[in-house]
């Protein structure tokens, strides 16, 4: 009997356990299959996002390729532009020196008084001009100091312009000097300047007729004759403008009179009319 019961609650118990294990079974199967299908979506989805990745990166680099692409235009456009402007730049600052080194020159041509015993560099100047003239200037040294052969030659100068032989740079000296130095090229003295076939006759018609140099004539004790001669000037202008002055001669007032007598009338006819109108 006991045997039987045993038999029979074995095969109960098979009844009862194998459908469970069966299904945790099939359960632990379906999730390895689960766990299977969802490491292929995610390997699938990793392979996508590294695709959407790689191909993001491929189109950054092309973009990127095209910016450096125009940077490197922009940046060699600027740097020709930038070129282009040193150059103009180059060329006005060498204007600019140039047109200081004459100004600086018509200051120093406009200092006047200098003598025997002085040092200057505008004196460096006149010896440079005196020494294209081994007539007026045999020695020819530029040294800047005004000695007693820079002395001599200028009195030479001066004799050959009947100007007064006085050796220094006096009011007269200094204008006729001023405009042999107007001929100065590249800042320059020309050589042989002072022996130029008709330079002396052109430097005493601009000092004497031109406005470019000017002269204190009243300042000068004993003219010479560059003072005598633009006095003259001055005065034959002087008598000129007289003479056509009288030719015009005194304004024509005849028509303002006129004018002034019509104007009464015009008034008088005027207070006439009121005058009838208030008897009226």
């Amino acid at each position: 009997m006991s045997k039987k019961l045993l038999g029979y609650f074995s095969v109960l118990a098979l009844v009862l356990v194998f459908p469970v294990v069966h299904l945790s079974a099939e359960t632990d199967e379906d999730y390895d299959e689960d766990i299977e299908v969802e490491e292929e979506l995610i390997d699938s989805d990793t392979e996508s996002d590294h695709e959407v990745v790689v191909v993001s990166n491929e189109e950054e680099d092309h973009a990127g390729d095209d910016e450096n692409t125009t940077d490197e235009q922009t940046i060699a456009e600027l740097m020709e532009t930038l070129q282009m402007l040193m150059a103009q730049v180059a060329e006005l600052q060498a204007q600019i020196e140039a047109t200081r080194g004459q100004v600086q020159e018509v200051r120093k041509e406009l200092r006047a008084g200098l003598r025997e015993g002085v040092s200057d560099e505008m004196v460096a100047e006149i010896q440079k001009l005196l020494a294209t003239d081994p007539d007026i200037y045999p020695e020819g040294l530029v040294t800047g100091y005004f000695g007693p052969l820079t002395r001599g030659a200028l009195m030479r100068l001066q004799k050959r312009h009947d100007l007064h032989q006085t050796g220094e740079v006096d009011e007269e000296t200094r204008a006729l000097l001023q405009a042999y130095l107007e001929e100065k090229r590249g800042g320059h003295v020309p050589p042989g300047l002072l022996r130029a076939p008709g330079i002396a006759k052109k430097v005493e018609t601009i000092v004497i007729e031109g406005d470019e140099i000017t002269i204190n004539c009243d300042v000068v004790g004993a003219p010479g004759a560059l003072c005598r001669a633009r006095m003259e000037r001055t005065q034959r202008g002087n008598e000129r403008s007289a003479e056509a002055s009288e030719r015009r001669g005194p304004p024509d007032r005849s028509g303002v009179g006129e004018d002034e007598n019509r104007k009464d009338e015009d008034d008088d006819g005027y207070d006439d009319e009121d005058e009838d109108d208030e008897d009226e």
